[in-house]
């Protein structure tokens, strides 16, 4: 897990996430269920990446190495 390494993307749905917790709470009048929204702001506020990045799966080795394939056409030559 790291700290301060989220995107936008994933602070905004948190976001939402954590309003929807206290609404359904609220609404429902269950004002424990909304102790559930304290992780997710927490987790929100450090930006905790729970899962890591997805990444290339290509070594980096590999990424330097450019493989061209012969060509079958023949470039005409101005003359």
């Amino acid at each position: 897990m790291k700290c301060f390494n989220i995107s936008l993307t994933t602070v905004l749905l948190r976001f939402y996430l954590m309003m929807a917790i206290v609404l359904i709470a609220g609404f429902s009048g269950v004002w424990w269920l909304a102790i559930l929204a304290l992780p997710v702001f927490i987790s929100n506020m450090i930006g905790l990446q729970l899962w890591p990045a997805k990444t290339n799966s290509m070594k980096k080795d590999e990424a330097n190495q450019v493989q061209l394939k012969p060509s079958t056409k023949e470039i005409p030559i101005a003359a």
